[in-house]
């Protein structure tokens, strides 16, 4: 059996620590800080926790042996919740996001190499590395604090 590689872990791992770190200086007022066009800090980390849920989501059903194909149109969604994440408690938001990050690394680094394969070579809409979705997102939080 092949061995795959597994450098999604250290990355998942950095990103999560990134976030960790964010959540401890972040005040409340910092949550209703704008990011962009109708997009406040609350709302990217809300984001992240709708696309990490999913993810969460995802892998129930790969450890269910029932995956099907989970197409969805990214903009769409984000562009239809985006007036509720907005809405949404920004401590309430960070905390779950952590607890659910936490919970799809774990569940990815529990995955065995034929699992992992078996998601890469299919192109599922699971990215078992995350790091470069959360990044994009906490860099524009750190940005905004700035």
């Amino acid at each position: 059996m092949t061995m795959v590689e597994r450098a999604f872990v250290p990355h998942n791992a950095a990103a999560r620590a990134r976030l960790e770190a964010l959540a401890a200086r972040l005040t409340e007022a910092d949550f209703q800080r704008p990011i962009g066009p109708d997009w406040t800090v609350t709302a990217a980390l809300a984001h992240l926790l709708f696309w990490e849920r999913r993810a969460l989501i995802l892998l129930d059903d790969w450890h269910g042996g029932w995956v099907t194909s989970s197409s969805i149109d990214p903009e769409v969604v984000n562009r239809a919740a985006l007036p509720e994440w907005a809405l949404l408690p920004g401590q309430t938001v960070i905390e779950r996001l952590i607890t659910v990050m936490a919970e799809v690394d774990r569940r990815l680094e529990a995955l065995d190499d034929a699992t992992i394969a078996a998601i890469l070579t299919t192109h599922s809409t699971i990215a078992v590395d995350r790091s470069a979705h959360r990044h994009e997102h906490l860099e524009q939080v750190e940005r905004a604090l700035m």
